[in-house]
């Protein structure tokens, strides 16, 4: 597959309203955190055709449930995967 951008994009996946399902045109009791980072990106059409993705689920989550340990957790991925000379960058979804 021919990619727009050659080097991987790592998105680090934590639920939250992107990952949250609702009733379209209902803004109450709409749930968070109920699909995973795979479905998430398979919602974009086209996403996969600029860059090589790696999908990291790290948590899914509420805002009001994710903790100072889940941000470090991120931080420390962040910090091991950027060592990598095939990563362009991250992307975290909350």
């Amino acid at each position: 597959m021919g990619y727009i951008f050659d080097k991987k994009v790592i998105i680090l996946a934590t639920g939250g309203t992107i990952a949250g399902v609702g009733e379209f045109g209902r803004s109450v009791g709409y749930p968070s955190g109920q699909i995973s980072a795979e479905q998430l990106i398979d919602t974009v059409p086209g996403l996969r055709e600029i860059a090589p993705i790696e999908a990291r689920q790290v948590c899914n989550l509420n805002s009001d449930d994710i903790t100072g340990g889940i941000w470090i957790d991120i931080a420390r991925r962040i910090e091991a995967e950027a060592l990598r000379e095939d990563v362009a960058g991250f992307v975290i979804t909350h």
